[in-house]
């Protein structure tokens, strides 16, 4: 994680989460573009919204691998996605949650 938390820590800190279900030796190259209207008082953070919305992203180019590093066991993928964005929020952007 950075020193300095900016809003593509976001971003970084939660593909970053996808990592290890890349195969051995592989690269990702993603690029984005980011557009977002999530309303007041909806009980979604924003920052949890681009989290959720990355990490969809991620997981629609892995395709099967999005979660083969996972042992899911009873877990659902949504339940290892929130899982894998928290720790992003916590981990890279430093923020309790």
């Amino acid at each position: 994680p950075p020193e300095e938390t900016a809003w593509t820590t976001y971003i970084v800190g939660t593909v970053f989460q996808y990592l290890p279900d890349l195969p051995a030796n592989s690269k990702l190259e993603l690029t984005f573009a980011i557009a977002g209207d999530v309303p007041l008082g909806s009980g979604l953070s924003s920052s949890a919204s681009l989290e959720v919305s990355v990490a969809r992203f991620v997981e629609a180019v892995l395709g099967d691998a999005a979660f083969s590093s996972e042992i899911t066991g009873y877990q659902s993928p949504a339940k290892v996605r929130a899982l894998r964005c928290q720790k992003a929020e916590n981990g890279w952007c430093r923020s309790p949650c």
